[in-house]
């Protein structure tokens, strides 16, 4: 099954604003934004593989 995360949970998960995530700051121009009528989610498999790729950078750059 798909899980979705919408602009308010994945501007917590991260310590962004959600103004931030609607203006494509903190990686989230590379999401796919899905719209459900006005409202934007995201894939969460998506944000998962995003954290991930974040995550090996830091560690190779520590």
């Amino acid at each position: 099954m798909t899980k979705y995360i919408s602009v308010n949970e994945l501007a917590e998960r991260w310590g962004i604003s959600p103004s931030a995530i609607y203006m494509c700051r903190g990686g989230t121009d590379r999401l796919k934004r899905i719209r459900f009528g006005k409202s934007v989610r995201f894939l969460l498999s998506e944000v998962e593989v995003l954290e991930a790729e974040k995550a090996r950078k830091a560690k190779k750059a520590a």
